[in-house]
């Protein structure tokens, strides 16, 4: 097996759900998730125990510090 080299292990992705409708949407962090592109795998690490009756969606972490 190939194994790449990682710099880091902290998540790629935020996870949230959507609140709201129509122009009042707002999107609140459920927690954290990791995909890796290449080898397309997927992790996902909720916040806590609640109830996801929805979708969940998923934002790139920007590491500028704008996310």
């Amino acid at each position: 097996m190939k194994r790449r080299n990682q710099t880091s292990n902290r998540p790629t992705h935020n996870a949230c759900i959507k609140i709201g409708r129509g122009k009042a949407i707002t999107f609140e962090r459920i927690g954290v998730a990791w995909i890796d592109e290449e080898s397309q795998k997927h992790y996902f690490k909720p916040y806590g125990k609640q109830i996801i009756e929805d979708g969940v969606y998923f934002f790139p972490i920007d590491r500028d510090g704008m996310n």
